[in-house]
């Protein structure tokens, strides 16, 4: 979810999500190195914890709650992307492929680097540098542009 880390993910607790009818943003109190950060979220994720905040899911302590728990574990997160993935054809779906997959999104869809290592709680510009990395269907599709037939 917005590219936040499983951790940061786990610990949001309901005031957390800051939503209005224009911009929605979520607080990270405690990120990577004990940082805060706001990060905004796009108009889906929005309407999307909008509802889910209105339900009775969201009015405990902790955003996120298992079937168990008031809190949502980590092995409890992974263990619902890997179920989510296997019902999507998703091979190998956990919390860091899908942080890293918003990484990489941003970056391909033209997004400053500077503002991607912002958005993802980077403290070093040279870390969010791994985004850049192609995948195989962009290297594909790069040799398709020069295709002779």
């Amino acid at each position: 979810m917005a590219g936040l880390r499983a951790e940061e993910m786990i610990n949001l607790r309901p005031e957390d999500v800051l939503i209005s009818e224009r911009k929605g943003s979520i607080v990270v109190r405690a990120g990577k190195g004990n940082k805060r950060r706001v990060v905004p979220i796009p108009n889906d994720l929005r309407k999307c914890l909008g509802e889910y905040l209105v339900t009775e899911n969201a009015t405990g302590t902790w955003l996120f709650r298992s079937q168990r728990a008031e809190q949502l574990t980590y092995d409890g997160l992974y263990n619902l992307c890997v179920s989510i993935g296997k019902k999507a054809n998703v091979e190998g779906l956990t919390p860091h492929v899908l942080r890293h997959t918003y990484g990489h999104d941003l970056v391909a869809s033209g997004v400053r680097i500077d503002i991607v290592a912002k958005l993802m709680g980077h403290a070093k510009v040279d870390t969010t540098l791994i985004y850049t990395q192609p995948g195989e269907e962009e290297l594909q599709n790069a040799v398709e542009k020069i295709s002779f037939t």
